[in-house]
């Protein structure tokens, strides 16, 4: 292996210690070990992960994969306590997790004080005012612990349905977004001499947990819907503290996802980087001599897995993908000091960062492991890099905050004071800075949201909503649709997602048929066509069921389920799946005829236009594929995730998006011909009547629309806060009927908005309405479906579903069919005599 020697000159300024290299004499700097793999890398002008997805969102520790690298936006370079802030609020109790965000929320965990016993809880506050909105108690504090780690070290995991909170020896939590906890996972007397802080990490379908204890370690994946155990491996390790990151690899010609997990302790032979399959937690590879007591998260960038371990410990580049032992075999170059103890560092447009307890911050080569400069920051740090708009952030645990330019030449742009301890790791989204100090809780505005007043203080500036004008008048709606109007053949039915029935339904109904399953719920509507009901699971199937009988007449399986609708056309059906994967099945027999795969998740139900099939994507497209040969015509790139089906009327398509707009698609080119801001992010439908959109956000307000004009007519706001519209409207000129998230179902007059009538449920209303003749149908999270009358509210009919009514009533054939998240799915009617 090459050697490199080179030295350091310091020059004292301000309180920093810089550092420029020059040539100079052996020994200085650390031994860099290099193999044949070696190469240097060009500094870039923009990162790979700055590719402006989910710029709203910082889903678990240091955001997306753990990497510290914010996606999009421009955070302030200068601030302090008292300047700079769009809002400060107390952060009750003691804990060092880092904020997480989800479009309009912050979530915190915590450790509060008590007579007995400390109690751990996660905290939920408002990221427009920083209000706190709920605080959820877990259990009290188990277990021994740092006085400067704590019980509430561990940041938490969320996929925008459920928030997963590890509390150590108290176990690992799940809790929706009212902070209604939905499992709990007790993991025994697990203890440490210094406690623990790994945070959890999702999966597909799971949860995963490392548990490093003085006692029979182990890492753990659990099903993210039941807590239910997936896999579990032991760990010879005694500790350690790294939370895990994924990186895809290359094995021998095969792509594969692995699991990292930086460093252990107990014994030389544990002191290992290791890589293990997230599907079943089988070890794939290792790479030895990391230090004991490792802390920081493994980095994923420019090809490799960067280890950093131990005060001044080594940092080690690997190639994924090995098998075995790969320590002689993949270790691309390694450096035997320069590791940080407990911040993690953060690899940006091909250099690593890396910051130590003591604040020596380090610039190098990420292809080769030269290092380029190091500058020496006052410290001490536990707080953990990040990187945005071409800047390093670095937070000292007394509260400044170093702003550092990315790049080849070190340049210190800002020190920034909170006069407050801080141990936590900020977040950003949409480049408002979130900082959680010893006592308060921050958001810096963006800089394209401050300005300097007379006396040099910066204010904030809260612009309102921007419209971009809709070149293309709308015609009159379709009359009708083409198809059979006894089907439902569609996720609201039609075309333009009225969510209106054609059919007729008895006044009294009768329950005719259960299918039941022994995995899984379900969360999608059905979709009935030509007397079969077409259902996906989130066991993994897609059921395909007679209407008459509720009999199986076939299953199509996928390896992660459906949250999305069928959607059948022509004696075909169309569906995504949770692992990104766009199906067409024949309906008669569920046999194959092609797939399209996406890169992320599909929760659109798909829509139809002309010979083509649209649906959307978590990967932020809305894809256009050939109906008949599943060939991509084109796609539309939304600044965010696509989880609405997308309502089609003559040949625009309307998607209303985690961005916050409403977007309009020329269908026959796939160009955007023009975007409303909704405010908040919205994964509902949209509705389409008489020339208007009707669609609910995230922001707790109901939206009624005109795209011609590009103009919001009017809005109507929840009465409770936190709680937004996720149902999608059912449209008609006597009522517009809504669900939302304060567990009650609304009738708005279309026209101006105002309430005509509420009617209160004992659950969340997720479910969207279906209106038939003078009723509208609607289930709850209370485990029950209501059938309202459409002109005054009130109950005319209900069912006991037992779990919860997460999806929508499909009407055809004079029969209704909903599923619920236990796995029963029922059919109504009339029996005959």
């Amino acid at each position: 292996m090459n050697h490199s020697s080179f030295i350091i000159h310091h020059w004292c300024v301000g309180g920093l210690l810089i550092a420029v290299s020059g040539l100079c004499f052996s020994g200085c700097r650390p031994a860099l070990e290099t193999s044949e793999q070696a190469r240097p890398l060009p500094l870039l002008e923009r990162d790979p992960a700055e590719d402006g997805a989910h710029a709203g969102r910082w889903p678990q520790w240091r955001g997306r994969n753990g990497s510290g690298v914010v996606s999009a936006g421009h955070p302030a370079i200068r601030f302090s306590d008292d300047d700079g802030y769009r809002w400060k609020t107390p952060a009750p109790g003691r804990g060092n997790s880092s904020p997480v965000v989800w479009d309009n929320v912050v979530l915190l965990t915590t450790e509060l004080a008590d007579a007995n016993e400390p109690m751990l809880a996660v905290l939920c506050f408002d990221r427009t005012d920083g209000k706190l909105l709920w605080q959820a108690d877990a259990a009290p504090a188990r277990g021994r612990t740092h006085e400067k780690n704590g019980h509430a070290s561990a940041t938490v995991a969320t996929d925008g349905q459920r928030i997963f909170a590890a509390f150590g020896g108290a176990g690992l939590f799940c809790y929706d977004f009212s902070g209604k906890r939905l499992w709990h996972v007790d993991f025994g007397p697990i203890d440490h001499l210094w406690g623990l802080a790994s945070s959890p990490v999702l999966f597909g379908s799971t949860v995963i947990q490392l548990c490093d204890y003085e006692g029979d370690s182990f890492i753990a994946a659990f099903d993210k819907l039941t807590g239910g155990q997936v896999w579990r491996t032991p760990r010879a390790s005694q500790g350690s503290w790294s939370t895990p990151a994924f990186v895809e690899a290359d094995a021998g010609g095969r792509r594969r996802t692995e699991m990292i997990v930086n460093g252990g302790s107990g014994g030389s032979e544990n002191r290992l980087v290791i890589a293990y399959d997230p599907n079943d937690g089988r070890e794939l590879w290792h790479a030895a001599e990391t230090t004991e007591l490792v802390a920081p998260t493994p980095l994923v960038c420019s090809g490799l897995v960067y280890s950093l371990s131990g005060r001044n410990g080594p940092i080690i580049a690997v190639r994924p993908g090995g098998d075995g032992d790969v320590t002689s075999t993949h270790v691309v170059w390694k450096t035997t000091r320069g590791g940080a103890y407990i911040p993690s560092g953060v690899c940006y447009r091909n250099r690593l960062y890396v910051i130590t307890d003591i604040g020596m911050l380090t610039c190098y080569d990420a292809g080769d492991g030269r290092q380029i400069w190091q500058a020496r920051l006052a410290g001490p740090f536990t707080s953990s890099l990040i990187a945005a708009d071409g800047r390093i952030y670095a937070t000292n645990e007394r509260g400044t905050v170093f702003v550092v330019s990315a790049g080849d030449t070190f340049e210190l742009l800002a020190q920034n004071e909170m006069h407050s301890p801080c141990l936590a790791t900020p977040a950003v989204a949409d480049g408002e800075l979130l900082i959680r100090t010893k006592t308060d809780l921050y958001c810096l505005a963006n800089d394209e949201a401050r300005m300097t007043n007379d006396e040099g203080k910066s204010e904030i500036r809260n612009p309102k909503s921007q419209v971009r004008p809709h070149p293309n008048p709308l015609r009159a709606p379709t009359e009708g649709w083409s198809g059979e109007g006894t089907d439902w053949p569609l996720f609201r039915g039609d075309p333009q997602a009225t969510g209106v029935a054609k059919e007729t339904l008895p006044e009294q109904l009768d329950l005719l048929w259960t299918f039941s399953t022994t995995k899984g719920g379900f969360e999608s509507t059905a979709a009935v066509v030509g007397g079969t009901v077409y259902i996906g699971c989130t066991d993994g199937k897609l059921y395909a069921l007679d209407l008459a009988s509720g009999d199986k007449r076939w299953e199509f399986a996928t390896p992660l389920g459906f949250s999305a609708s069928a959607a059948v056309r022509d004696g075909l059906v169309y569906i995504g799946d949770a692992d990104g994967k766009f199906y067409c099945l024949d309906a008669k027999t569920g046999r194959k005829k092609w797939d399209f795969e996406t890169d992320a998740e599909i929760n659109s139900s798909a829509n139809f236009h002309g010979r083509h099939v649209l649906f959307g994507s978590q990967d932020a497209y809305l894809y256009c594929l050939d109906a008949d040969s599943g060939k991509l015509v084109w796609k539309f790139e939304s600044p965010d995730q696509i989880r609405c089906f997308p309502a089609v009327l003559d040949n625009l398509g309307f998607v209303a998006g985690c961005d916050g707009h409403l977007h309009a698609i020329d269908l026959t080119q796939g160009k955007e011909t023009g975007a409303v801001n909704i405010q908040a992010p919205t994964g509902s439908t949209p509705a389409i009547m008489d020339g208007t959109v009707f669609v609910g956000t995230e922001g707790d307000q109901f939206l009624a629309i005109d795209p011609r004009k590009a103009k919001i007519l009017w809005s109507y706001e929840s009465p409770e806060r936190g709680a937004p519209f996720r149902s999608s409207a059912a449209v008609t000129p006597q009522a517009v009927v809504v669900g939302s998230r304060d567990k009650r179902v609304y009738a708005l007059d279309p026209k101006t908005g105002r309430s005509l009538w509420t009617f209160s449920t004992k659950g969340r209303v997720d479910s969207s309405p279906v209106v038939v003749g003078s009723r509208a149908f609607v289930g709850s999270a209370d485990g029950r479906v209501y059938a309202l009358d459409l002109k005054t509210g009130e109950k005319r009919w209900q069912f006991e579903a037992g779990g919860a009514v997460l999806a929508s009533p499909a009407v055809a054939e004079g029969r209704l069919v909903i599923g619920n998240d236990a796995g029963q799915l029922y059919c109504f009617g009339k029996k005959k005599q």
